[in-house]
């Protein structure tokens, strides 16, 4: 047997369209990470949708997984953009409204397909979607053991039929994913759909009623257009289907079916049992079916069953009915480790919270209250500032011997010194941690900062003044330092301006994921961290570093170095210091008296007289050389203080935030504990023992009136409220050494991480989840890891030793519940797809279990992996019917039994929910019912046919449900049920015979192309006025009769012409000597009947040339019945017959006479008997010619009127009457 080591999923692509499809991708993408089956070998995820916000939502996911199409411009822009490559099947302009016009793809397709084709097209145009497919295959390709990608390629695509999204994209998508691997070379994609019906969402998620028939509209019009792109591949339509602005503009080929099977899920099974109405429930059985067929060998062993019944399939597609529809589903028997685990963290969180967390918040309450009514009072004294009251608290509280809760607190943040020692002298003062964090802090930016600004690290060490007399110039050499000076007051005044931010940003605000092993003393991770510190330690520890802060700006006092430095340089240049405004920024520089320092060199230097001069520039130097110094003094001041000053000014303002953040999570700690106990007492109902028994004896998946649909479709064990409690017990019982200390370890984590975000710009400050940060960081952080590493015994069981733990507790035996258990999954997992019967395509159920878990069935401690799928232990259980399968495999989760049901080979002719079923009149009790997806189409169908008026312009602005303008009216698409595209079709041919008789069908008589579709308002009785003429474009009545199937108002429009025809005709004192019976037995009517296979040659113009012929026979004696009442049916046949005898017979003769005559003298045979042309001139060559051609066209014709002679002999009339 396959080992888990040797299991290699298949190179696979799974494909979300849709809101839902991408759901469904980023809850299978979670699955597998919590089970460590994360998708990162040889399989790919891409998720596309055209709705912005709903890619939000996606939490696995991720950006680099997603593809928005559909730009945010609106429709009409998209299509003025596109315009020549839709203008062949997008909506015409006149049929969108101006809210479609205005309506952006962007935000959703509003459940209107064919905006996502033009999405579609648009995103293809800037190859969006091509790259992306690009980038998945590189992607497979770097995740394959091979060195490149050949073979087999799976793509799966999900998504609904309900939508716009998801239905309008999925033929294309496949359509584009076959094309683009195929050019690979090598590769063999099979392209696999897993699509949800409309019905989940008007049940699941609960539809407004105005919406329902929408949605089972586009289900129904989406399988519609997936059965006729399987027939056009298999080339099994009689009329071709035009899907190139699907396919990038090529038609299909052949074999290019665009899907190998597709997957649906319904709202119900054939039973009516479901999920229930909660969308998740469904969104997670998908995700389900998804990982067995992705992640596991239940997948390859279906692939390898399903192509083993290749002949099945094959002859439902040669017959018409594509059988690539399947039915899955899943149910397991399960025991809810995650959400034990989760009440066990829980539980720990709630007795570790401490009332001494918020004893001081009261007090200060109580203290800020009682200040603010002495104020009112008149008393005057400072405001209590809470830093120092919490820390002054702290410390009161912390020396008292009993409190040991503060006292820990207090000796962790402030260390107290070591005994005295043997003189009675303190050996040492109390190490307050956060002095210490400053001065490292301090240390450490300070050589961040210099190590940046070399030129200002060279001033900090002391430059001074060369001691030996200047060689050259003293003014010169005045200059030259005047210059350093100058240059390092600027480079100071532009280091300050961003530096201490920038330093503060690079040592503070940096991540924090680091071991705490790898802490320093500069971090405040090395005090707040380390070692498990509690969030009231935190607390002290900041709101003495605050203190301390202030302490030490304090100290700084305001910047006077700049003053300093220019007051120096003023009493060098013995000057006044200048105040004059309009200096602007020289007045606030020492560079404004560099020019009277140099002319005081200058001075010196030419002062006249030996010892006068060098006694002169000797006190001028002795004073340069003090100015200098104390000007570099002054500036490494500026340096270092202005630096600190604006260090600590950040931090500041980081640990007030800090401390903000923390007081503001104390107060939601106040409320927390309540919720916890909710949570608490929410799981303990969640499998409760009373929901148990239910499914136990009823073993249905769910009813629509279920609404706390938790785990419905599945069977929990051993997870009710005595169960729960007693699993607490023994992990209470095992954490009795657990500290409550330190369980809030991963909070200030969390929360330094958080004011780094916040800081940097990364996230909004605003709006804080402060529950959600205490509950990820403490109860599914540190709780939850405590308990997985020191009390797994206690809960960690798989489904087996749950099975057995639940029925100790219910004294029965284990093996008989279990069995119990087995035939209710058998029944739950039926596939949610309603069939006509039980005995639609092929059923096959596979079950997968553990492999220690399959052991602890067998009571053994080892099994042999060989043949345990053959155990007969197992065999009996599990394979109790043929087809049957037990897959065990380490790979699958041992808290799981899972029950996996296929039902494929299913055509859509076999879901009563497409069922035409039948109209009122023709119904009765054997007869099924319509149904409702059908009845849905039809209703739109019909309401887009009556927003056409009787001249053919639009009343109302009309939205087809497919994915071309066309495409909803008859003739386009085939219908899933043969018998309703056979109905149509009879209507149309019995239209287009009544047209031909009453000669409503006319023929432009100058030879065009365009075969004109004329009416006479004063022809016939019922052909009202019209405001237009309707053109059918076709060359010979073959094509019109085409055309016509394509326009069912023509059609209605003929039939109540012809209906009030008759109606006048028998109001007349003889019906047979009407207009009406002239026409129907004219030599005119056969006459252009034979004329349909004369000009368009072919089987198929023959067999229209019979059918239109019988359609005849029928509506003449249908005629002669209502007019002959009173005559014998023997009678009324003879009169039939003889008037299409006496019809056909004339119409022979006139084919006769249509050949023209042969000139006279007309020589046809050359020297040798053969027809020749010499002698003859042009025109009698060409007429000759042209007479030749129209005499095979008449012997073609009285060919066809001979056969239709036979037809009339044959006729034999139906017992009674067709009136």
């Amino acid at each position: 047997m396959m080992s888990d080591d040797d299991f290699i999923p298949e190179p696979t692509l799974l494909v979300g369209i849709g809101g839902s499809g991408c759901a469904i991708i980023d809850r299978l993408l979670g699955n597998a990470e919590r089970s460590k089956r994360a998708p990162e070998h040889r399989i790919q995820v891409l998720g596309i949708d055209t709705d912005v916000e709903d890619l939000k939502h996606h939490r696995y996911l991720g950006p680099e997984h997603i593809l928005r199409i559909g730009a945010m411009d609106d429709v009409y822009r998209m299509w003025e953009r596109n315009r020549p490559g839709v203008e062949n099947w997008f909506l015409h302009y006149d049929s969108m409204t101006p809210d479609i016009r205005r309506m952006s793809v962007g935000t959703g397709a509003g459940q209107i397909r064919i905006l996502s084709t033009l999405a579609f097209s648009d995103a293809m145009n800037d190859r969006l979607i091509e790259d992306a497919i690009d980038r998945v295959v590189k992607g497979i390709n770097q995740r394959s053991l091979a060195p490149l990608l050949v073979g087999p390629m799976n793509i799966i695509i999900v998504g609904s039929m309900a939508g716009g999204t998801g239905s309008g994209l999925f033929l294309a998508l496949a359509w584009l994913l076959i094309r683009k691997f195929r050019s690979l070379g090598g590769v063999v994609p099979v392209v696999r759909g897993l699509l949800l019906m409309g019905d989940v969402f008007c049940h699941a998620a609960r539809l407004p009623a105005a919406q329902m028939d929408n949605v089972r509209t586009n289900s129904y019009a989406a399988l519609t257009e997936l059965n006729a792109a399987t027939l056009e591949a298999a080339r099994k339509l009689p009329r071709p289907v035009d899907f190139r602005h699907l396919n990038r503009g090529t038609r299909i080929a052949d074999d290019n079916s665009p899907f190998e099977e597709v997957i649906l899920v319904d709202y119900n099974d054939r039973m009516g049992a479901s999920l229930g109405p909660n969308l998740e429930n469904y969104y997670s059985r998908c995700a389900s079916i998804l990982h067995f067929l992705t992640f596991t060998s239940v997948g390859s062993r279906y692939r390898s069953l399903f192509a083993n019944e290749i002949l099945s399939r094959s002859s439902g597609t040669a017959c018409g009915r594509p059988k690539i529809y399947t039915g899955v589903g899943v149910s397991d028997l399960f025991y809810p480790r995650d959400d034990i685990l989760h009440y066990l963290s829980l539980r720990t969180a709630k007795q570790a919270m401490q009332d001494d967390w918020l004893t001081i918040d009261r007090a200060f309450d109580e203290q800020k209250t009682l200040w603010l009514r002495r104020r009112k009072d008149g008393i005057t004294e400072p405001e209590p500032v809470k830093a120092r009251f919490f820390t002054d608290m702290v410390r009161v509280r912390g020396r008292d011997n009993g409190n040991h809760f503060f006292r820990a607190i207090l000796h962790a943040v402030e260390v107290p010194p070591p005994p005295l020692d043997e003189r009675g002298e303190q050996s040492a003062e109390i190490d307050r941690t956060y002095e210490t964090f400053l001065s490292s802090f301090t240390r450490r930016a300070e050589q961040i900062f210099y190590e940046s600004h070399h030129f200002l690290a060279s001033w900090r060490n002391g430059p001074g003044v060369d001691s030996d007399n200047p060689l050259s110039s003293l003014a010169q050499w005045v200059n030259e330092r005047e210059r350093k000076l100058n240059l390092a007051e600027e480079k100071v005044f532009d280091a300050l301006v961003g530096a201490p931010a920038q330093t503060f940003r690079d040592l503070f605000l940096t991540k924090i994921d680091r071991h705490e092993s790898d802490f320093r003393p500069e971090d405040i991770e090395y005090y707040i961290l380390r070692n498990g510190v509690h969030p009231m330690q935190v607390r002290f520890f900041l709101y003495g570093l605050s203190l301390a802060l202030e302490r030490e700006l304090k100290r700084l006092g305001p910047s006077d170095e700049l003053d300093r430095l220019i007051a120096e340089a003023a009493k060098m240049a013995k000057a006044s210091l200048s105040s004059d405004p309009s200096k602007g920024a020289l007045a606030r520089s020492r560079r404004s008296y560099t020019a009277a320092i140099a002319d005081r060199a200058d001075d010196a230097a030419r002062t006249t007289g030996l010892l006068k001069g060098r006694r002169v520039r000797r006190d001028f130097l002795a004073e340069y050389r003090r100015h200098y110094a104390s000007s570099a003094d002054i500036i490494k001041a500026m340096i270092d203080n202005g630096l600190r000053r604006g260090l600590y000014a950040e931090l500041r303002m980081a640990v007030n935030a800090m401390v903000a953040e923390l007081e503001e999570f104390f107060k939601v700690v106040d409320r927390l504990s309540n919720r916890i106990d909710r949570d608490i007492d929410e799981l303990e109902n969640r499998y409760d023992g009373e929901r148990e028994s239910a499914a136990t004896v009823t073993g249905s998946i769910a009813r629509a009136d279920d609404q706390r649909a938790f785990w419905v479709g599945n069977v929990p064990v051993h997870a009710s409220r005595t169960a729960m409690r007693s699993i607490w017990s023994d992990v209470e019982e095992s954490q009795k050494t657990l500290q409550s200390q330190p369980i809030l370890k991963g909070l200030a984590r969390t929360l330094c991480q958080r004011f780094r975000d916040v800081t940097m710009g990364r996230d909004n400050k605003d709006g804080v989840d402060y529950e959600r940060l205490f509950r990820d960081n403490v109860i599914d952080g540190y709780c939850r890891d405590t308990i997985s590493r020191n009390a797994t015994k206690h809960y960690d069981f798989d489904v087996i030793t749950a099975i057995q733990r639940e029925a100790k507790g219910r004294n029965q035996d284990w093996r008989l519940w279990l069995a119990d258990r087995v035939r209710i999954l058998r029944e739950q997992s039926a596939p949610l797809i309603a069939t006509e019967s039980d005995r639609a395509g092929s059923r096959v159920v596979m079950w997968a279990m553990n492999i220690n878990a399959a052991a602890g069935l067998l009571d053994r401690h080892k099994v042999n992996v060989d043949n345990i799928e053959s155990d007969p232990a197992l065999t009996s259980l599990f394979a109790v019917e043929p087809g049957d399968r037990l897959a065990v495999r380490a790979m699958y989760d041992p808290q799981r039994l899972s029950c996996i049901q296929f039902r494929n080979n299913l055509e859509l002719t076999a879901l009563v929910k497409l069922k035409p079923g039948y109209r009122d009149e023709h119904h009765n009790v054997s007869n099924p019912p319509e149904g409702r997806y059908h009845r849905a189409y039809q209703s739109t169908l019909e309401r887009l046919r009556g927003q056409t008026g009787a001249d053919g312009t639009a009343t109302v602005c009309a939205v087809t449900p497919h994915l071309h303008r066309d495409w909803h009216l008859p003739g386009y698409l085939p219908d899933i049920f043969e018998a309703t595209a056979q109905s149509w079709r009879e209507r149309s041919l019995q239209a287009f015979t009544q047209a031909l008789a009453l000669d409503l069908l006319k023929q432009n008589p100058h030879g065009s192309d365009e075969g004109p579709f004329c009416y006479d308002e004063a022809a016939w009785p019922g052909a009202v006025a019209s405001r237009r003429k309707a053109i059918l474009k076709a060359r010979n009545d073959f094509e019109l009769s085409a055309e016509l199937d394509l326009d069912p108002q023509l059609v209605e429009w003929i039939q109540s012409i012809y209906a009030a025809a008759v109606h006048a005709a028998l109001g007349e004192a003889d019906p047979l000597g009407s207009r009406l019976y002239e026409k129907l037995g004219s030599a005119e009517l056969p006459f252009r009947i034979a004329g349909i296979a004369v000009d368009h040659r072919g089987d198929d113009a023959r067999t229209l040339t019979r059918h239109v012929m019988s359609r005849v026979i029928d509506l003449l004696s249908a005629f002669v019945d209502l007019a002959m009442r009173g005559s014998g049916n023997a009678i009324r046949r003879n009169k039939v017959r003889l008037t299409l005898m006496q019809a056909i017979t004339d119409a022979e003769q006139r084919s006769k006479e249509a050949v023209p005559a042969r000139p006279t003298g007309d020589r046809t045979a050359g020297p040798r008997g053969r027809a020749g042309t010499r002698g003859k001139t042009p025109a009698l060559v060409a007429d000759e010619e042209r007479r030749k051609a129209e005499q095979e066209r008449e012997d073609r014709r009285r060919s066809i009127l001979t056969d239709m002679k036979d037809t009339v002999v044959n006729w034999q009339p139906e017992s009674s009457g067709s009136s």
